[in-house]
């Protein structure tokens, strides 16, 4: 390669990092001839750099150094320190950029008008009311299955419970326009207008009244619907489902009277229910020495029912006679047949003498009489009574009772009471009651709590 200074332009930079003399001086190094110049490829030699051949000088090639002997290693120079570089001339100081003007203020924005207040809603009418939906009427109830009836209670390692038979003995049976009416009553009027007969009753077909001239009518419980005869209801102990003997107990009686008497022509009529164990008496209010009577009752006021099935007398049935437990009452023995005339005592057997303070269970308990007398033509002036309602409660002792047969309760069997006394206010008068005979009619047995007294 030649050798040749470095002359290009904008190469002075490179030369000088180089370490090449200034720029357009002759490399001293590279005119000195070199011996390792090779020859000219022709065998010519080449000019050698910097003869003075005409034309321009061509800078021989740099010889290379030879390798050194590798016997004596050639300490190689030290490169000559590098110039420094040239300072550069300071850039001119940068123009400031020119300032913008500041981006100009917007105006705020005016203030948002507030939105026009738009009128409330207008307020819609109320939906009217529904009426209510009709109520569904409640599904019928089912009336509970019947109720069997419980079988008795027996109590646990004691006694059966007792059981018991009523019986039902009607007093006369038929219509009353064909009665037969078998209980009777004895009525004896001594002085004037005087008269002794027996009248048979049992059947209830006449309302009471009382009075003379416009009779009143006298309100009761005794209606011919709801009594239509006498009768006897009596309660025998059971054997085998039968009424047996031993003790029994009147737990009602009734017994309608409805005569009339006829005496010189005065006609008394008499319309009284004797009953016992079926009205509600009282202790109080009553007589003095009266132990029950009838309170709050009048000719519009009639007598309470007050059907307690109870006893209201008692006695022991042996064979086909019932004797009656102890009764302290002494009525005087009763007067029979339609001749003759009573002694002061049975004339004078008051309802006042016929109270059993005692309450003892021999005696017929609270024995009423309630209905009305009349006198329709005569001497009714002379006859007492009329002014009020028969309104008289005693306790009466009875004869004893006698059965047509030990089958108590069969169809047909009858049962007597003999003539006994029945207390009268009245001085002259003697009056007495009887059963010729009372007929079963109805039977009914079980414990006395399943009993019922609805018969009649």
């Amino acid at each position: 390669m030649n050798a040749r200074p470095l002359t290009i332009a904008g190469s002075c930079l490179v030369a000088a990092l180089l370490a090449v003399p200034g720029c357009g001086e002759t490399n001293p190094v590279a005119d000195v001839p070199s011996s390792l110049d090779a020859p000219a490829a022709d065998g010519g030699d080449r000019d050698a750099p910097g003869s003075g051949d005409s034309g321009p000088e061509r800078d021989a090639p740099l010889a290379f150094d030879a390798p050194a002997a590798s016997d004596a290693p050639v300490e190689l120079d030290a490169p000559a320190p590098l110039p420094d570089a040239p300072d550069l001339p300071d850039a001119p100081p940068g123009m400031d950029a020119p300032m913008l003007p500041d981006a100009p203020m917007l105006a705020d924005a005016p203030p948002a008008m507030d939105a026009p207040m738009l009128p409330d809603a207008p307020m819609l009418p109320d939906a009217p009311m529904l009426p209510d939906a009709p109520m569904l009427p409640d599904a019928p109830m089912l009336a509970d299955a019947p109720m069997l009836a419980d079988a008795p209670v027996r109590p646990d390692a004691g006694p059966p419970m007792p059981e018991f038979c009523d019986v039902v003995y009607a007093v006369g049976s038929g219509a009353c326009a064909s009665a037969t009416e078998t209980g009777r009553f004895h009525t004896i009027k001594t002085g004037l207008g005087a008269s002794n007969a027996y009248y048979d009753v049992g059947l209830n077909c006449t309302s009471p009244r009382r009075g003379s001239g416009t009779p009143v009518s006298v309100a009761t419980p005794f209606t011919p619907s709801a009594f239509p005869r006498g009768y006897v209801r009596l309660r025998f102990p059971a054997s085998g489902g039968a009424p047996a003997a031993g003790a029994v107990q009147v737990i009602e009686y009734y017994l309608p009277l409805e005569f009339t008497v006829s005496t010189f022509g005065t006609m008394v009529s008499t319309d009284v229910d004797h009953s016992a164990g079926l009205l509600r008496t009282s202790g109080t209010g009553c007589p003095a020495g009266v132990t029950g009577c009838l309170t709050g009752v009048s000719d519009s006021t009639a007598p309470s029912l007050d059907r307690r099935c109870a006893p209201v007398a008692s006695g022991t049935l042996t064979g086909t006679s019932l004797a009656w437990d102890a009764c302290p009452l002494s009525p005087p023995a009763p007067f029979l047949g339609t001749s003759g005339t009573p002694s002061s005592a049975q004339l004078t057997w008051t309802p006042a003498l016929s109270q059993d303070t005692a309450a003892s269970p021999g005696c017929l308990t609270n024995l009423t009489s309630w209905g009305g007398i009349t006198c329709t033509a005569g001497f009714c002036s002379a006859v007492p009574g009329l002014g009020a309602a028969t309104n008289i409660t005693w306790d009466q002792r009875l004869p004893t009772m006698t059965f047509s047969s030990t089958a108590y309760g069969a169809p047909g069997t009858t049962l007597t009471l003999t003539e006994f006394i029945v207390p009268d206010d009245a001085s002259d008068v003697y009056s007495g009651a009887q059963i010729v005979t009372a007929t079963a009619v109805h039977v009914e047995c079980g414990a006395a709590a399943v009993l019922t007294c609805d018969e009649n």
